[in-house]
């Protein structure tokens, strides 16, 4: 016999993989327990086949379009029925909404294969190859498999691939998100409301408004450019007249303080200058 002894993992809920440690032939496997409560320990040795998502995936058995068809007509038999029952009954019956969400809960992308567990009682559907591939990636045994939805345990033999949702994804748009199942068995495509055109109108008008009224505010803050000549010292007012001709104007930034401030020195330059 050939023995094989290695130590086991500390978390119960993750499984050993011993087969590096097998050989052809009979094997033996030691195994010591010290606690003064052995009843509580459970141990099995499991042979098992590994299997990839795609795998998985292609085992997974295929509701008819008729049949998902009936199955969510029957989720949705609260639904439609309303508030029918007698006032004097103190029974509350949950019902769910007949609004269809396409996206995956866990991709947050739009269903390639839909699918839901056999047991689940609600109408949304998650992604088969994203559900197979963050279980199969999970280490903690206890948080695998389980309904992203309802969280209820969902084996991936008990996973069934919806072919009505199918149908709905395959006909609307990749932007349709919602769509609302009707009470004949059709769909209907939630899409977002359109803004009201003359509300859109209002808003734009009010937009420019506030900008016009920003602007005119801004105006008389604003620095104002203000041309005005230099004359040059001299006696000769045709020399004074001659340098103003010949471009010798320099462009300088204002404010209204400043153009009143150089009005009044202009007028008592021209005052002096008449004086003479």
């Amino acid at each position: 016999s050939e023995s094989s002894s290695c130590p086991l993992s500390r978390r119960c809920e993750v499984p050993m993989n011993i087969s590096a440690g097998l050989k052809p032939g009979i094997n033996t496997i030691n195994i010591t327990v010290e606690d003064d409560f052995l009843q509580s320990y459970v141990m099995s040795l499991v042979r098992t086949q590994s299997m990839t998502a795609q795998m998985i995936a292609a085992t997974t058995p295929n509701l008819s379009e008729e049949d998902a068809l009936a199955r969510i007509m029957g989720l949705l038999e609260d639904t439609w029925a309303g508030s029918v029952d007698s006032e004097d009954e103190e029974e509350i019956t949950c019902v769910i909404s007949n609004k269809l969400k396409l996206r995956c809960p866990l991709s947050f992308e739009r269903c390639t294969i839909p699918v839901r567990g056999e047991q689940c009682q609600h109408l949304q559907c998650f992604g088969l190859q994203a559900y197979l591939e963050s279980n199969m990636k999970m280490r903690a045994l206890n948080n695998r498999w389980t309904c992203p939805v309802c969280s209820c345990v969902l084996r991936p033999q008990d996973l069934r691939v919806d072919s009505y949702v199918e149908k709905v994804l395959s006909e609307t748009p990749e932007h349709i998100d919602e769509v609302l199942i009707m009470q004949d068995g059709n769909y209907r495509c939630i899409e977002d409301f359109p803004m009201d055109q003359a509300y859109v109108e209002k808003e734009k008008a009010a937009k420019e408004a506030a900008a016009r009224e920003a602007e005119a505010r801004t105006a008389d803050d604003v620095e104002v450019t203000e041309m005005y000549t230099t004359i040059a010292d001299g006696d000769d007012k045709g020399e004074k007249r001659k340098a103003a001709q010949q471009h010798t104007s320099v462009q300088k930034t204002l404010t209204k303080r400043q153009r009143a401030r150089m009005q009044r020195s202009l007028e008592v330059a021209e005052g002096e200058e008449n004086s003479d």
